[in-house]
């Protein structure tokens, strides 16, 4: 019982600390809102509809570009996964995009497409595919070779064993 109570005391004293520094001068509202103007906000955005609006938004834009990542990202796992020289060259170049954060990407997208939707989408594209590609790569890498070789032995080869034995395989059940 001590936890929550903790916690909540925590947090409300860091909303305190919050609304000291902006009414001490620190910044000016419009920079940074009290956490009073921010609850008034967020309550009329519920009420007359725009956050809701604003979230299925947001929401649509992270699934695209998160199916648009994996359509990418799962080849280009497989890709690594297969060949030395594609590990060696796109593994390697995925390795180093994947560290970047995504707002790393957000002048560029700018600068490539303004401020269309499109920019949007390159950012969280660019910050799921490498991820993917990577997961992907490491997963199908961990395949025991049994697998394999038994699905080889029950006459399983290209496709089918790609479907019905490394995919499933390389999922992190």
């Amino acid at each position: 019982m001590r936890r929550p109570i903790f916690a909540c005391l925590f947090f409300l004293g860091l909303l305190g600390l919050w609304e000291g520094l902006v009414r001490a001068g620190y910044w000016s509202e419009v920079i940074l809102p009290t956490p009073l103007s921010v609850a008034k906000y967020l309550w009329t955005s519920v009420e007359d509809g725009t956050l809701e609006k604003a979230a299925l938004v947001t929401a649509r834009r992270l699934a695209v570009g998160y199916l648009i990542g994996l359509a990418a990202g799962l080849p280009l796992g497989l890709l690594t996964a297969r060949f030395r020289a594609a590990a060696d060259t796109l593994g390697v170049l995925a390795l180093g995009l994947q560290t970047l954060p995504s707002v790393c990407w957000v002048p560029l997208a700018l600068q490539w497409f303004g401020q269309v939707e499109g920019a949007v989408l390159f950012v969280v594209v660019m910050g799921t595919v490498w991820s993917i590609a990577i997961a992907t790569d490491s997963g199908v890498r961990n395949i025991p070779p049994i697998y394999q070789r038994a699905a080889r032995t029950m006459g399983s080869r290209g496709f089918h064993s790609l479907v019905h034995v490394t995919l499933p395989a390389a999922l992190p059940w």
